[in-house]
């Protein structure tokens, strides 16, 4: 027998070509059939996706019955004189509803023209060995790597039943991403991998600005995760990409020339990378995806793991005291930053996924906002000797082998020796390291909707990114059909009064729901197709063929400010906008009022003005320009900070953190920026008209309103807002579809 190398390795069998299978089992056979040998399997197919087993028998076997699909007989013109051909093909009711657990093993009667019958047994499975792992794929709810948690069955993104779709009825070919290319912005992809060197697009090469360049070593190995997810190739062995024919190119991130993604070649590209906590903007960065929302590409990107985490990172590991981040905690109940910091955490056009895990909850990291589209499957960090933890999601590593990896002290837990013994599947199921079942993270999360969107492309080429972003939420689980997606809403104490910092799910409109934990929920592959194929005849997909406008507020704002509570500290700054303006591309306004009611595509508002006014003492004592100061100084020396300059930064972190902005429509308020949320807004400076910090917020989606009706912002911060700063610079700007209705 024939195994591919994997299954050499991890012992996994395949049912071969021309392999016999038939093993007895209870039997009245007839005595003209062959007594050892009932059938032969002639050709594997592709059970997964509809294309059947094909089987040889005698000429004596008249019909042949199975218990979890059909077996056909093949016409007579190819039958030979002493043998039949037959197909066996599963049962696609049993598949959707979950029951078909791989391998199978199915039970076959053969009717015999003597009127006798035969049982055998026939084993049915994936050509790619461990597509049994990839619950995010097809959950059955069972539990192969023992886990405390087991899968929850039926939580995943129905690919089986989106591979099972016919998007051409000419041709009934079926979904698998072919013909579209996918950009992996990312660390380089190791196209010398097995499962990805059919993948790899050739036709956009470019040494000079790090496309497609061959991995460098086995520490590198993100971005062949994330190419996995998307698209490795089926039925060759090991895992299946979810647009298993899509073309993938590596676009790595240290390039910094990336206005090579913004081509004639590229349908989608991925993005599994995070933002930084203090607030940055650039009008070229803007204008960049900008233009590729214009182009019909859109980008998918993770929106980050930092839920339970204080601010980290290693610039502040290097050149801060580490007693520094002792104050900056996180309350257990609230997402700790605010991922709405740089250009691509807040543009409108760039589709922000957070992730859930294979229970149908969030996963414990997933950082959550007003930003967020729709969630992916995450996981979580996939060991089990992690207290509570369960399963990550199975995808590629590197064509390297374990022996490649003896120096390196840690590999994700995919190669450390002193936690293998907790990884059951490395240490018993795949040994060669070529594949991981620990990649996690809103950075799997990503792809895992990437791929969603690449079999969209290849229904319909030209779908533009709002019609993405409307199908993705309309074929989107929420709580009502999955409940373990529910949570509450959450309220803290601001002064004397509770304050709700999480809203929890929101009913909005055309019967969709929206929380900052999930967007608009868990898309459904197979749904999102089908409503691709049909967009044409949904109003709101069809209008979404032109791009949105853009109308802004005009800059007549007035804020008021009024303190909470007269013992403790808290302030609520409120300030109201109303009269819309025509504007051009950059938010600029100009002296057009808008007098017809318009529908929202999304709002976002420009909070650059927000600052403080400094006290003498306590937590809201700084200088903000010293404050750049004592950066720039950490930057440029290379040298620690004095400890009042510890106290400085710590303070205006917390003031920044203990700040909440909403706001309101129709008595309608919703949280953008919650509180106890980390940021820090000094590097945006409010005098540079290039610069802009319009935070969005989607819960407003498809909503109708009047252009004249009132709009409040309202800022909950325990120091005082210099309010004329505010509302020097701020404005709403509305994405709108439609107008005259």
């Amino acid at each position: 027998m024939k195994l591919t190398k994997l299954a050499q390795i991890i012992g996994l069998t395949l049912t071969t070509s021309l392999m016999l299978i038939g093993c007895g089992g209870s039997s009245s056979s007839s005595s003209n059939a062959d007594e050892n040998v009932t059938y032969k399997v002639i050709d594997e197919g592709d059970v997964i996706v509809g294309k059947g087993m094909t089987l040889q028998t005698s000429t004596q076997v008249t019909s042949i019955e199975a218990e979890n699909g059909t077996v056909e007989a093949q016409s007579t013109q190819t039958q030979s004189e002493d043998s039949k051909t037959w197909i066996y093909t599963l049962d696609q009711t049993k598949l959707e509803a979950r029951e078909i657990i791989f391998p199978l093993t199915e039970k076959l009667t053969f009717n015999y023209d003597d009127g006798t019958q035969k049982e055998e047994t026939l084993k049915v499975d994936s050509k790619d060995e461990l597509f049994k792992y990839q619950w995010h794929l097809y959950n059955v709810g069972d539990n192969k790597l023992n886990f405390t948690k087991p899968l929850k069955k039926g939580i995943d993104l129905n690919f089986i039943g989106a591979w099972n779709t016919e998007i051409d009825p000419k041709t009934h070919k079926k979904a698998t991403g072919k013909g579209v290319v996918v950009a992996v912005w990312d660390s380089e992809v190791d196209f010398e991998h097995s499962d990805l060197s059919a993948r790899k697009f050739n036709d956009i090469e470019d040494p000079e600005n790090l496309i497609n360049q061959p991995i460098k070593n086995n520490t590198n190995r993100h971005g062949t995760a994330v190419a996995g997810i998307i698209g490795a190739t089926g039925n060759n062995g090991g895992v299946r990409g979810e647009a298993f024919e899509a073309q993938i190119y590596s676009y790595n991130l240290d390039n910094e020339n990336y206005d090579k993604l913004l081509n004639d070649h590229t349908n989608v590209i991925n993005a599994s990378f995070g933002a930084v906590f203090y607030a940055e903007s650039e009008s070229k960065n803007k204008l960049f995806f900008d233009n590729l929302y214009k182009s019909n590409i859109p980008v998918i990107q993770a929106q980050g793991n930092d839920y339970k985490d204080a601010p980290d990172y290693d610039f502040f590991k290097t050149h801060f005291d580490r007693d520094y981040f002792t104050d900056l905690d996180c309350d257990s109940d609230l997402d700790c930053q605010f991922m709405q910091n740089d250009d691509t955490g807040r543009n409108q056009g760039v589709i922000h996924v957070s992730a859930i895990n294979a229970l149908g909850k969030k996963s414990s990291y997933s950082s959550t906002g007003s930003n967020v589209w729709v969630a992916g499957f995450g996981g979580e960090y996939g060991l089990d000797w992690y207290d509570g933890d369960h399963y990550a999601i199975t995808s590629t590593l590197s064509h390297f082998k374990c022996s490649d990896y003896t120096q390196i002290k840690t590999l994700d837990y995919d190669y450390n020796e002193e936690y293998q013994k907790y990884n059951l599947f490395r240490s018993n199921i795949e040994k060669t390291c070529l594949y991981t079942s620990s990649m996690n993270g809103t950075s799997a999360a990503a792809p895992s909707i990437s791929g969603i969107v690449a079999l969209m492309k290849e229904a319909n080429t030209n779908l533009t990114v709002p019609q993405i972003k409307y199908i993705l939420a309309k074929s989107a689980h929420n709580d009502s059909d999955w409940p373990t997606l529910s949570y509450d809403s959450t309220s803290i104490y601001f002064g004397d009064k509770l304050l709700e910092v999480e809203h929890g799910w929101l009913e909005v409109e055309q019967g969709l729901k929206f929380s900052n934990w999930y967007g608009f929920g868990v898309p459904d592959a197979k749904k999102a197709l089908d409503l691709t194929l049909t967009c044409s005849n949904d109003e709101f997909c069809e209008k979404r063929t032109k791009l949105p406008k853009v109308f802004v507020s005009s800059n007549k704002v007035l804020c008021t400010q009024k303190q909470e509570n007269e013992i403790t500290s808290g302030y609520v700054t409120t300030c109201d906008l109303s009269t819309l303006v025509e504007s051009d591309e950059t938010f600029k306004t100009t002296d057009k009022e808008v007098t017809t009611n318009i529908e929202l595509e999304n709002v976002s508002v420009d909070i650059k003005g927000i600052s403080f006014i400094s006290e003498k003492y306590g937590e809201c004592a700084w200088d903000e320009q010293h404050i750049e100061k004592i950066y720039e100084k950490a930057e440029n020396e290379k040298v620690s900070l004095t400890s009042s300059e510890v106290e400085e930064l710590t303070n205006i972190y917390k003031a920044y953190s203990k700040t909440q902005i909403s706001l309101t429509y129709n008595d309608m308020e919703r949280v953008i920026k919650p509180y106890k949320s980390y940021w820090i807004n000094i590097r945006v400076d409010p005098e540079d008209t290039t610069q802009e910090l319009n935070v969005l917020t989607n819960v407003f989606y498809l909503k109708k309103i009047n252009p004249n009706e009132k709009w409040t912002l309202k800022v909950y911060s325990n120091c005082q807002i210099n309010t004329e700063s505010l509302a020097k610079y701020l404005k709403l700007a509305y994405m709108v579809m439609l107008t005259n209705f």
